[in-house]
């Protein structure tokens, strides 16, 4: 019974993509205060 995972499974790969976006911005952000 798989029914439940679809959406679990899609939500987890769109939080994985966001949370991978908002490390880029930081590491940008931390590099932009560094370079100051």
């Amino acid at each position: 019974n798989g029914t439940g995972f679809g959406p679990m499974a899609n939500h987890s790969l769109i939080m994985a993509s966001y949370i991978s976006r908002a490390n880029a911005a930081i590491i940008d952000l931390r590099n932009l205060l560094l370079q100051g």
